[in-house]
């Protein structure tokens, strides 16, 4: 959130929209729920907020380690993006495969405890802008139960929920004209003069 804080000053954003994904979107919560008046909107994508401390996103066996893409060439870790992403369109593999060549393995070693399991309901508590929360298929690898989706509705003062069938962890990798379709109109509905039509 501290990182979120200094990259949105840098900029000079004032209110700006904020779209998160996994880590990423608990961090856009986080940062929400600290700022609520700063923030216009946010878009949550399968936010890891549930409701077992004990459940680690971390413990989810992937047929890949990042240390093993990284020993490889690109070609090498595209393949395996396409055998472990079977879903994803063609042209994110690359940019998948590239991302995970150039990540820092050794960020992956820290104690992520306290930053993967937070009390989600205290932090939605706080969360007064709009809030559009993706979710998709628990048994393709996505994280946000139904059930966590429909109570945060019940939290969250302005909140949306959609949930993507026939998708996993990375909904707009697999289904991305049905989600931009749907955050474009929660653009359209809550920052109109920023939306092209």
């Amino acid at each position: 959130v501290s990182d979120m804080e200094n990259v949105i000053a840098a900029l000079g954003l004032k209110k700006p929209a904020i779209w998160g994904h996994s880590l990423g979107a608990a961090t856009t919560a986080g940062y929400a729920a600290k700022h609520s008046d700063e923030v216009n909107l946010i878009i949550l994508e399968d936010v890891p907020w549930f409701d077992d401390p004990k459940y680690d996103i971390r413990d989810r066996k992937k047929s890949y380690t990042i240390k093993g893409l990284q020993e490889g060439t690109l070609f090498d870790a595209i393949e395996i993006s396409k055998k472990a992403h079977p879903r994803h369109l063609n042209s994110i593999h690359e940019r998948w495969s590239l991302s995970k060549m150039k990540f820092d393995d050794g960020f992956s070693k820290h104690d992520l405890s306290s930053m993967i399991y937070v009390n989600w309901k205290d932090l939605a508590s706080k969360i007064k802008c709009p809030a559009l929360i993706l979710t998709a298929d628990n048994d393709l690898g996505a994280i946000v139960s139904p059930e966590v989706a429909v109570e945060a509705l019940s939290i969250l003062p302005k909140g949306q929920w959609n949930y993507f069938p026939n998708a996993g962890h990375t909904i707009r990798y697999e289904q991305p004209n049905l989600v931009m379709g749907v955050v474009l109109n929660f653009l359209r509905q809550n920052h109109p003069t920023k939306v092209k039509k």
